[in-house]
């Protein structure tokens, strides 16, 4: 706007103010007009988002009604039934599986055969307690509900675990009544043997404790003590497996048998049955003699009285001997007999299968050739004290 000459009147300065303030607002006017116009093309970026969103939702919802339509199967007790007769050849086997699992039914009271076998450990409490008398029953019965499972397409490893155990417990009861008293020696000289091997192990033991020298150059008191410890609380390995195992901080591709004192683990791979049964892995729980263990990686678990290596488990054999008076194959025979008889007391078969394991035989080969000291009373064990009917 120019400024105002003397000579300008009133109205022309106020024609001139007016035309100042038009300019202004046209000026201002056109500012907002171009911010809505920003504001509406953003508004346009944005709405196709929204719209693309739309259809994604719309999308899920056929899913969701999807994921409701399906419903549990449900059987009943008769339809288990026609499927048991269908499928097993024998008519009065599927009658007989089937009389078992319509108690087991009855029992638990459920108007559904899914929901029930879902109960697999309440199932198997019951036939043991229904059964308890007469272990050859409830391998039977708990044999004929794993059928239910097997003909529905089922898996249930505690039931075949379960039946696996009555199975071993059978097997000793057959074995033991087969057994002739020909060569067979008393419980109480094979408890002898093995309680004199613990006292000479505690008297080795306490020597290594007050002599920490004995460690450090890992003496024949030391070996021998490990040895035993192995024997009584781990197993009692072949003697050609351990003439020359060695201690490891770490495992070995070689074809040796060692203790690894990293994972507490005895590594059996050259042995009697290796084509068979392939390496053994013994997992030593014993932390104390994992602790006397770790002061030898680099030595032979054993040596003779000069350092050197057995040439031969017969001397091995024989030096054992000359010191507790037991060779190591008459207390294999010794614990091997003890565990058979607490299996056959308490029905513990666990303790039974990780002996046979650690000491690299079947159970067969363990009830033949070392369940010796089983004799009582100059009678044999008393079979009718045990839990086998």
């Amino acid at each position: 706007m120019k400024k105002p000459n003397k000579e300008d009147t009133i109205d022309e300065v106020n024609m001139n103010l007016f035309d100042k303030e038009t300019e202004n607002t046209q000026q201002e006017q056109m500012h907002v007009l171009y911010e809505v116009e920003e504001q509406q093309e953003e508004q346009q970026e944005e709405e196709p988002k929204e719209h693309q969103e739309e259809p994604k939702e719309h999308q899920e919802e056929p899913k969701e009604q999807q994921e409701e339509e399906p419903k549990e199967k449900k059987l009943t007790i008769d339809e288990l039934k026609e499927i048991l007769t269908e499928k097993i050849e024998k008519k009065n086997t599927a009658l007989s599986y089937g009389y078992t699992i319509k108690q087991v039914y009855d029992y638990f009271k459920t108007d559904d055969v899914y929901s029930l076998l879902k109960k697999e450990q309440d199932i198997i409490d019951f036939i043991e307690d229904k059964y308890k008398t007469s272990i050859s029953s409830r391998k039977s019965k708990l044999s004929g509900v794993l059928k239910c499972y097997t003909v529905l397409n089922l898996e249930s490893k505690l039931l075949k675990d379960r039946i696996q155990h009555y199975k071993v417990l059978l097997k000793i009861k057959q074995d033991a009544d087969k057994e002739k008293l020909t060569d067979k020696k008393t419980i109480d000289d094979g408890n002898e043997m093995i309680q004199q091997c613990k006292n000479e192990m505690d008297k080795l033991g306490e020597k290594v404790k007050n002599d920490i020298q004995l460690l450090n150059t890992w003496n024949i008191t030391v070996q021998m003590y490990c040895v035993l410890k192995i024997y009584l609380d781990i197993g009692n390995l072949r003697g050609d497996e351990i003439i020359h195992m060695q201690i490891l901080d770490t495992d070995t591709e070689e074809k040796i048998n060692y203790i690894n004192v990293k994972t507490n683990k005895i590594i059996i791979k050259n042995h009697k049955t290796e084509s068979s049964t392939g390496t053994r892995i013994i997992v030593i729980e014993n932390k104390k003699i994992m602790g006397v263990f770790k002061k030898g990686p680099g030595k032979y678990l054993i040596t003779d009285t000069n350092g050197e290596l057995f040439k031969t488990s017969s001397k091995f054999g024989e030096y054992f001997k000359s010191l507790y008076l037991y060779s190591p194959y008459d207390l294999r025979k010794a614990l091997t007999s003890k565990i058979v008889r607490d299996c056959l007391t308490n029905g513990d078969t666990e303790k039974l299968e990780q002996l046979a394991y650690t000491q690299g035989h079947s159970i067969e080969t363990m009830l033949k050739h070392y369940n010796t000291y089983n004799q009582e009373n100059d009678n044999g064990l008393n079979l009718d004290t045990c839990l086998i009917d």
